[in-house]
């Protein structure tokens, strides 16, 4: 997804004087590096999908049909012992949704538009659950399929356009915008203070020692304190992307995002 809505602001003197080129190049390269050494958490991006859901039943690895009167089973303990129960449903899917309730990639920040044959619904049609379900509260129900080769706004056509990831923490922004001011530091030439990673520092003739910056970002640290204690706080076990949960008994569904 990227970084997006970071808006680092940087205000040292080196950034406000660098060239514009300058400035962007700086804001850029700290919002990518951040955004990716703080585990490809943070940053709201706008999303349009059309859901397309409620795809055909199948059986998976522990879950099965009994062939004949359509109920579902499911492994349970009952009375102390593993054994296979009807799952209630009936001829009807085993779900704990309806079908007032469609998924969203999530998280779901906020829902800026949801449109059902070229029409927009008003706000109060629908409710964000969990950060994840959008569910009808109108008393309608979502389309159970579309034609996806409408356009979004077009009729046969289901369209959601939201908000979806975590905002930026203002601890964030702080260690973006301190970092953006030592890549300008670096593309300027501008000169600097001793440097916080000096191991050693011989007054007579200036000599300083600096540990390997390579060693840094191998680890993805900056080298810069502040910086890198906002990195550790966030991701402290060193993940390069938001972890997940997969499902062989889960039922997938198409999703096709669109507006690029």
């Amino acid at each position: 997804m990227g970084p997006c809505n970071w808006n680092l602001n940087p205000a040292c003197e080196v950034f406000t004087t660098a060239t514009p080129q300058v400035q962007q190049a700086a804001v850029d390269m700290a919002e990518w590096l951040l955004w990716a050494w703080s585990g490809r958490v943070f940053g709201v991006c706008e999303h349009t999908i059309r859901p397309c859901f409620r795809p055909p039943d199948r059986t998976s690895t522990y879950r099965g049909r009994d062939g004949g009167a359509g109920l579902a089973y499911w492994p349970g303990l009952v009375d102390g012992r593993w054994t296979n129960g009807p799952c209630g449903c009936g001829t009807q899917d085993c779900t704990c949704t309806s079908k007032a309730d469609v998924p969203l990639p999530g998280p779901v920040f906020s829902v800026l538009d949801v449109k059902v044959d070229g029409a927009s619904l008003p706000e109060d049609a629908y409710v964000v659950r969990n950060n994840r379900w959008l569910r009808r509260v109108d008393g309608d129900t979502w389309p159970q399929d579309q034609d996806l080769s409408a356009l979004d706004d077009a009729a046969g056509a289901f369209a959601v356009t939201y908000m979806r990831g975590i905002p930026l923490p203002d601890a964030g922004r702080v260690a973006g915008e301190a970092y953006a001011c030592e890549l300008a530091k670096g593309m300027t030439g501008a000169s600097c203070s001793i440097p916080e990673r000096a191991v050693s520092v011989a007054r007579q003739g200036v000599d300083i020692q600096l540990l390997d910056e390579a060693a840094f970002v191998t680890e993805g640290l900056t080298g810069v304190p502040l910086v890198d204690r906002w990195i550790l706080s966030v991701n402290p076990s060193r993940n390069v992307s938001a972890p997940r949960v997969f499902s062989p008994d889960t039922m997938t569904s198409t999703r096709i995002r669109s507006g690029w």
